[in-house]
């Protein structure tokens, strides 16, 4: 029975940081996203998400094989898209062991887009659509809604995956 009431409340719990966040994603991430120049992380404008509908959060780090295999494909897709879909925009959530780590591999992979900022890694508003495994690839909308997530009976999904259905959602934007 106390598991039961446990899973209960986390459900119950998990339900209201949806709630919470909805329609705020802009605004929750203000002050907490960095990005890419040259070799170091800088922070980047409060309106960073103002105006993006589409926003995907890819969660990687730099001691994950698969992501370091990965990250090279998305650097590609989005810099092949980016400019043609001005609504779109990815973060990067690291699950690195320290700062050091994720600079490193942003700046080995040359990722050209948002990341949050390493203390802030654990955003619940990000956090709470991380899957258990990574690398791991969600579409968002402006409200912080999942569009592309994994299955409901799924606990993670490949992010190649994701970015064929990224690439329909983002020409029917257009």
């Amino acid at each position: 029975m106390k598991t039961y009431s446990s899973i209960v409340v986390s459900i119950v719990f998990l339900a209201l940081v949806s709630l919470a966040y909805a329609g705020q994603l802009a605004d929750v991430t203000k002050g907490v996203l960095v990005h890419r120049s040259a070799d170091k992380v800088v922070a980047v404008t409060d309106d960073a998400l103002a105006g993006k509908e589409l926003i995907a959060v890819y969660y990687s780090a730099h001691w994950c094989p698969p992501c370091r295999k990965f990250t090279p494909e998305l650097v590609k897709f989005y810099n092949e898209n980016k400019a043609k879909y001005p609504k779109f925009e990815l973060i990067f959530v690291s699950s690195d062991k320290t700062e050091e780590a994720m600079t490193g591999y942003m700046t080995e992979t040359q990722m050209p887009w948002l990341a949050l900022k390493y203390d802030q890694r654990k955003l619940a508003a990000l956090r709470s659509h991380a899957a258990s495994g990574i690398p791991y690839l969600i579409v968002l909308d402006a409200n912080g809604n999942e569009l592309i997530a994994k299955a409901k009976d799924q606990d993670w999904r490949p992010p190649t995956t994701v970015l064929p259905e990224l690439k329909e959602l983002l020409d029917k934007q257009k």
